[in-house]
């Protein structure tokens, strides 16, 4: 399975800073430790795993790890 091209982490890593800018004292910590792991999801930040065929084993290729949400609360 391919997959997208643009990902939501992709726009979090593009427009957070500018977002913090204006918004830093609006947002609760909380809020802004998830904006954090959503822009490392799928970074080499978090390592990367070699994807493999459930089927036969075959491995393919690598995959960065994603941001392990439930980890933060």
């Amino acid at each position: 399975m391919s997959r997208p091209l643009l990902e939501v982490a992709d726009i979090f890593r593009a427009y957070a800073g500018r977002f913090l800018e204006r918004c830093r004292t609006r947002i609760s910590w909380p809020q802004h430790q998830v904006l954090q792991a959503i822009e490392r999801s799928r970074t080499s930040v978090l390592g990367k795993h070699r994807d493999r065929c459930t089927g036969c084993g075959h491995e393919f290729a690598f995959s960065f790890n994603s941001c392990l949400m439930g980890s933060i609360f």
